[in-house]
């Protein structure tokens, strides 16, 4: 193989990707800890009068989400049976009656009191730009999608995954010792120090440091782009090992929807019954109700523990009746494949160690990225 020219590739690739490698790299690290951060930095919305009190029944808090504001509907509540702050009810505009046009409202989150069931403020999600209320939201955008609209913001985040991931292969090749002792030679790229030049400094931080982390950033980089390319791969999957018929695709098409469905604190309790039967131990993490499906999903379980995420009941909103259970591991060999991709990406399917290395990860790529550039920029102005 052609080292000089793999070398060239990596550096021009790398040069003409290193502004939005910084921006992916920065927004990444800083979002594996978005709730963490998010409670911080906005204390106001997130507190809670009694932490560890009972939680109000999620019916009632729906009710005064909606008793606070008319023009809206509640479709969405995070949950904690001994709640530590504060729960986020996520809503949408009702219709205007008198124009038939959805209500103008500013705002899609809301933040309650779950034991006291005080509104503490809301916010609409992804807003721009740098407020503390905004800018957890606005960097989750920026990562995800660049601030384009989805569509396009998305197939671009997975080619520049893909070229990233490219980078990445070639730039752990180009470690390897030409020849000598292998190991003991390779060795020294994992050392860092400072060098007899500016340049011979950059070079060895940029060998050890993608070195270092190297099969985290490859597995951030190919899970970028099975993101990115998400509809395509499910076909490609599916064709290979078929989805199974899930009860969320089963109810896609009703047209005995109910006007007035369960409540969500029934729907709750017969979730609650259905897990219990099965054995599992963990507590509500959300409830949503899809108005178009009729359907109740309640979600069980840590999103940011050990493996695949949550388990997920489904309760039908005409009856209360439990109509299906998803665990994280059911489905097909693709679907299995296909729902590890975000838990892989963000770090959460090894809980909090693998949110770490993916922290760490998204600053070693803005390390690789400063260094690259600067190496280049000096041994051009050497030249």
């Amino acid at each position: 193989m052609n080292r000089t020219l793999l070398l060239k590739l990596h550096r021009y690739v790398g040069l003409a990707l290193a502004g939005l490698l910084i921006v992916l790299g920065a927004t990444g690290s800083a979002i594996v800890f978005e709730p963490e951060l998010d409670a911080w930095l906005n204390p106001e919305l997130f507190r809670i009068d009694r932490p560890g009190g009972k939680a109000l029944p999620p019916g009632e808090l729906i009710r005064r989400v909606e008793a606070d504001d008319p023009r809206i509907r509640a479709y969405y509540l995070t949950l904690a049976d001994r709640p530590e702050k504060a729960a986020v009810a996520y809503v949408a505009p009702r219709t205007d009656p008198a124009t038939g046009e959805p209500f103008d409202v500013a705002y899609d989150e809301v933040f309650i009191d779950p034991v006291s069931g005080g509104i503490n403020g809301r916010r609409l999600w992804g807003e721009c730009c740098l407020e503390r209320p905004n800018l957890m939201p606005f960097l989750y955008k920026l990562h995800n999608r660049l601030l384009l609209p989805m569509d396009i913001g998305r197939p671009l985040i997975g080619i520049v995954a893909l070229l990233w991931l490219g980078l990445a292969v070639v730039g752990g090749y180009l470690t390897f010792p030409r020849g000598g002792p292998f190991f003991r030679r390779w060795r020294r790229n994992w050392s860092v120090g400072r060098g007899r030049t500016g340049f011979h400094t950059g070079l060895r931080l940029h060998r050890a440091g993608g070195l270092w982390l190297w099969p985290v950033i490859v597995a951030v980089a190919l899970t970028g782009a099975m993101l990115g390319f998400e509809g395509s791969l499910r076909s490609v999957v599916g064709s290979i090992s078929p989805s199974e018929e899930t009860v969320w695709e089963a109810y896609a098409d009703r047209d005995d929807v109910p006007a007035e469905p369960v409540s969500y604190t029934a729907a709750l309790a017969a979730a609650r019954n259905r897990v219990r039967r099965a054995g599992e131990t963990g507590g509500p993490d959300h409830i949503s109700y899809a108005g178009e499906r009729g359907l109740y999903r309640v979600a069980f379980g840590d999103p940011d523990g050990f493996g695949l995420g949550t388990t997920t009941v489904y309760v039908d909103g005409r009856d209360g009746r439990v109509v299906g259970m998803t665990g994280p591991g059911d489905g097909s060999a693709g679907d299995v494949l296909l729902r590890a991709g975000q838990p892989l990406h963000a770090g959460r399917i090894a809980g909090a160690p693998g949110r770490i290395a993916v922290f760490l990860a998204g600053l070693v790529v803005v390390l690789l990225s400063v260094t690259g550039v600067v190496m280049w920029w000096l041994r051009r102005r050497r030249q």
